[in-house]
């Protein structure tokens, strides 16, 4: 039975690309009054339809990108009659929604950096409130029958509350482990910080300053790729033409909180932003950028491109697909969508539309919608039918040992509990080339393989725990 439901997963690995997905987004001039929606792309049928209308709910203004977890999103917005920011979810089949919980100021204020699901807890931070009204720390669980405020932001971080908030940033939060990642960001000094949730401690790990790194800004999340979290950083004016702005991408070790630079000066991470997507499968990070690509190139703001980095590598930013200039200039949303069909989606503005594109990881045109008079979108889209095979699937608790890596001959594998558990190894296709059922020890044989990258998923059947691993075969 356990091989059968190994099978089960491997054939939605395989073939979820058959499958038109579910895609969701925020709008706040969209739905009842104007008041917000969430709404419905389907990329096949080009069709755009409203799923819930926040003023139906005595609600407005959806500020953060949606959370899917377990068969319902889960946002921030804010009550009409107190303007007081609160927590929703929505359940994917009905469309229904349900205010969570309801902020107050010792709880926290302005929580736009949205929501990050861990083990069935909502995790995000709030700009300003709490004891010091410099911002909080706050949990929350699915079912939303009790809200946990974490830590008081304080000022130790040598970090000033800005006049619309705090130092906060207000990008997603990063949940890998036991451990939560963010970082806080004034006048191009950041400071980078981790909570342990088992022992509730906070700890800074590390400042990106004009004395060590130069005038840096964040313009991206931390994405959590094969135990390492990559970050790409703005820094000069946009405003002067070509050559005034760059950039650099840095990656920081979880095991030492060690910073290095990774790609350095390149103008193509410039106008980076948002959130970074990244692909196991194919080892490549995608996202967006503000800058080139468009009918008007170079370093034309109103147009945009979607960007690829290579990850085993990290030497540069290429430019996979420029967004069209359209008639006024194209603004991309901040983010990148790699769903299920392995078609990157991303959602544009411009003064009188709202579009969608669709392309490929080779960078060509997969489809392209407009639609006229039909609001702006908020944030990025994401996708709601559970049929995703990324990064944010992928637990890496290390339940296992792998070495050598790369390997030649044989791949060993230890199950550090003991028990009995999965090994598949897929090409970089997506091909399951090896694939085993055993206990506690085990080898792959990798001699007869071609040379290159391959992904080794790992699942304990105990725990139904999985971990990923990117194997060099040489």
């Amino acid at each position: 039975m356990k091989y059968i439901h190994l099978l089960g997963l491997t054939l939605i690995f395989l073939t979820a690309n058959s499958q038109t997905p579910l895609l969701w987004g925020i709008s706040n001039l969209r739905g009842i009054n104007e008041n917000g929606s969430i709404y419905k792309y389907n990329p096949d049928a080009e069709t755009l339809e409203d799923m819930v209308s926040f003023d139906s709910a005595d609600l407005y203004s959806p500020t953060t990108v949606i959370c899917y977890a377990k068969g319902s999103v889960y946002g921030i917005a804010r009550k009409k009659v107190d303007n007081a920011f609160i927590i929703y979810s929505v359940e994917v089949a009905s469309k229904s929604i349900t205010v969570l919980h309801t902020f107050n100021s010792n709880q926290g204020g302005y929580p736009f950096s949205g929501l990050e699901e861990n083990n069935s807890i909502l995790y995000g931070v709030c700009g300003s409130g709490g004891a010091n009204n410099l911002g909080t720390l706050f949990s929350i669980p699915l079912t939303g029958n009790s809200f946990n405020k974490l830590h008081d932001f304080d000022g130790s971080s040598g970090l000033i509350k800005s006049n619309n908030g705090s130092s906060i940033e207000h990008k997603r939060l990063t949940v890998t482990n036991d451990l939560i990642y963010h970082f806080q960001h004034f006048d191009y000094c950041t400071k980078f910080w981790k909570y342990s949730i088992s022992q509730n401690t906070f700890n800074y790990t590390f400042q990106l300053d004009s004395t060590n790194y130069g005038k840096t800004e964040p313009s991206t999340n931390l994405e959590n790729v094969n135990n390492e979290l990559l970050i790409a950083c703005t820094y000069g004016s946009s405003g002067g033409g070509t050559g005034q702005i760059s950039g650099n991408v840095y990656k920081i070790d979880l095991k030492t909180d060690d910073i290095t630079k990774v790609i350095s000066g390149s103008e193509g991470i410039a106008g980076i932003e948002g959130e970074l997507e990244y692909s196991w499968v194919d080892g490549k990070i995608y996202g967006i950028s503000r800058i080139g690509g468009g009918s008007m190139g170079g370093f034309a703001i109103s147009t945009g491109s979607i960007i690829v980095i290579d990850v085993p590598y990290f030497t540069s930013v290429e430019v996979l697909y420029g967004v069209p200039d359209f008639d006024n200039g194209a603004h991309p949303r901040s983010g990148i969508v790699l769903a299920s069909n392995n078609i990157l989606y991303n959602c544009f503005s411009v003064s009188n539309f709202m579009g969608f594109l669709g392309v490929t990881k080779s960078g060509q045109l997969h489809n392209i919608k407009k639609f006229w008079n039909a609001g702006v979108p908020a944030t990025y889209l994401v996708q709601v039918d559970g049929l995703k095979t990324d990064v944010h699937e992928i637990a890496n608790e290390n339940y296992f040992e792998i070495f050598p890596n790369p390997a030649s001959e044989k791949i060993h594998i230890r199950q550090k509990q003991g028990g009995r558990y999965s090994a598949s190894l897929f090409a970089s296709d997506g091909r399951m080339v090896k694939s085993t059922i055993t206990e506690h020890i085990s080898n792959l044989d990798v001699s007869e393989l071609s040379k290159g990258f391959y992904f080794l998923k790992l699942i304990d059947e105990r725990s139904e725990k999985i971990q990923y691993e990117k194997i060099l075969v040489q």
